[in-house]
């Protein structure tokens, strides 16, 4: 269960990272950040790929997961010495490993419409953190930065984050699981010990991010990239912490939240 919690973490993160370059679109960052994030995105996502060769996934996954990982580490290689890579490749390439993901979901997790989606944000919230913490951490060495583009990355990392709220709080008030046999609402699951995780996961995955972001807003808003810098980072923590919970709740209790 932990492995395939981790693979399918990993895997939505290397494939959902490099859209947030589209935040950077009109803008080329110095000091190597390009190159830092794509080994970060190749690494990552390697690891969640080659976690699915040890689990139960078919060969059209695996195959799709290689194929993917393969042309990430060619686009990278192409711009590795370049000042900017090309962000329309990259979508490509986040095109090709959602095929990838899309399989491993259904493989590892329940098929369905809800799963996917449930996945697909899971990964653009957790990738989003990451990268608005690493831009954030950018700017403190890397001085003139117009504080816009940070602004632009916390933004979307908060209105993914409230979409999470939002359709967590529609599943608490609509969804019910299994629980020893019978269908029970969710907020009658929370008093279980496995229900706990559900709490774990809307609280440190969309909640508490959600509020500490409206915190980042005003400190950028005074131009204090240290303090909104310090927020992402324990922003990101959080964020990891849901993530983890929401994925065990997906695989192990069949809640899609």
């Amino acid at each position: 269960m932990l492995l395939k919690i981790i693979a399918l973490t990993l895997l939505s993160f290397g494939v959902f990272y490099p859209l947030f370059f589209w935040v950077l679109r009109d803008y080329t960052v110095k000091g190597g950040f390009y190159r830092v994030n794509l080994g970060l995105v190749c690494v990552v996502g390697s690891f969640g790929a080659g976690a699915l060769w040890r689990l139960e996934t078919g060969p059209a996954t695996r195959g799709a997961a290689l194929v993917w990982i393969f042309v990430l580490l060619a686009a990278t290689a192409a711009y590795w010495h370049r000042e900017k890579p090309n962000e329309w490749l990259l979508l490509a390439v986040v095109l090709l490993g959602l095929l990838a993901l899309t399989r491993a979901i259904a493989d590892l997790g329940s098929s369905g419409w809800d799963s996917l989606w449930a996945g697909t944000l899971g990964g653009l919230v957790l990738a989003g953190s990451v990268f608005a913490t690493v831009l954030g951490h950018w700017y403190l060495n890397v001085w003139g930065m117009p504080m816009r583009y940070l602004m632009r990355a916390a933004y979307a990392l908060w209105i993914l984050v409230a979409l999470r709220l939002a359709a967590s709080t529609y599943q608490f008030a609509t969804a019910k699981a299994l629980y020893d046999g019978d269908p029970i609402p969710l907020t009658q699951l929370l008093m279980h010990a496995d229900g706990v995780f559900l709490g774990i996961a809307v609280l440190f995955g969309a909640l508490l991010p959600c509020v500490l972001l409206f915190f980042v807003k005003k400190t950028l808003d005074v131009r204090s990239n240290t303090s909104a810098t310090g927020l992402l980072y324990v922003i990101l923590c959080s964020i990891i912490i849901g993530e983890l919970a929401y994925r065990f709740c997906n695989l192990q209790l069949n809640v899609v939240l």
